[in-house]
């Protein structure tokens, strides 16, 4: 999966409504209310944050990221963070492609984040040198995460998309590990999840002390590959999206060569 650019992958899934994937959208902290594809917060998100948020690109737009992007995995979850910096003020999203989508905001003074979002979505952390660490509480339970600078083929991105007149917001992190993504409504719906690992399914081929289960396991692992593939190809080829089909053709062709 390392050998093709990431973005591939993700933008294909939410071109339409995914059916083996659950999405990371928006959320009451952050209701887009445009039906452009730039995404606006909502008045929970700290005015201050505004910017942020606004210079986090289309998951399905060929537009630069914020310079300072960190990326990484949440320790004990199947989440992903990325924490986005700008002077003194910092926005973090935190997603795991099935049912966790926060965007807390807040401050970055003296190394330190202290973000929080109005649902209890929390990141305390340091910055050293290059490397963001620290705590984000999920759920009222602390995990440990730790985030590097986003790599060529990386990112998070972030818009609001209109349909049948409801505002969905769309939040994706992309990373050379895989792909999260959801979209959510002001009411807190979930949809069109992305969940893309390179390490999916490894456990499972090295573990032959059952064949039938292990060959029933992979057969429903490549139908629900093929339908996240497809649905991320219905997406236009472009910024973020172009990353995440590559995730996904990837995962496919893992599962391929390990079917019975």
């Amino acid at each position: 999966m390392r050998h093709l650019p990431i973005r591939i992958a993700l933008a294909t899934v939410a071109a339409t409504g995914f059916t083996a994937l659950a999405g990371c959208g928006s959320d009451d902290s952050s209701t887009a209310t445009t039906t452009s594809m730039s995404a606006a917060a909502s008045p929970s998100v700290a005015a201050d944050a505004q910017s942020i948020l606004d210079s986090i690109p289309s998951p399905f737009a060929d537009a630069p990221r914020p310079a300072d992007t960190y990326l990484g995995s949440v320790d004990g979850t199947n989440a992903y963070i990325a924490v986005v910096v700008s002077g003194d003020k910092a926005v973090a999203f935190v997603c795991d492609g099935e049912t966790t989508w926060a965007w807390p905001a807040g401050s970055f003074d003296n190394s330190r984040f202290a973000l929080a979002d109005p649902h209890g979505t929390t990141v305390d952390a340091q910055l050293e040198g290059s490397t963001v660490t620290g705590t984000v509480q999920i759920n009222g339970t602390d995990h440990a995460f730790t985030a590097a600078p986003a790599q060529t083929n990386e990112g998070v991105y972030r818009t609001a998309l209109d349909e049948n007149g409801q505002t969905f917001t769309v939040g994706w992190i992309v990373r050379e590990e895989g792909g999260r993504g959801l979209e959510r409504s002001a009411t807190g719906t979930l949809r069109n999840a992305v969940n893309i690992s390179q390490d999916d399914g490894t456990d499972r081929r090295q573990d032959e002390q059952n064949e039938q289960r292990r060959c029933e396991e992979l057969e429903r692992d490549l139908a629900d590959a093929r339908a996240t593939l497809s649905a991320l190809q219905a997406r236009p080829r472009e910024g973020g999206n172009i990353q995440m089909v590559a995730l996904a053709q990837q995962r496919l062709d893992r599962l391929i060569n390990a079917q019975c």
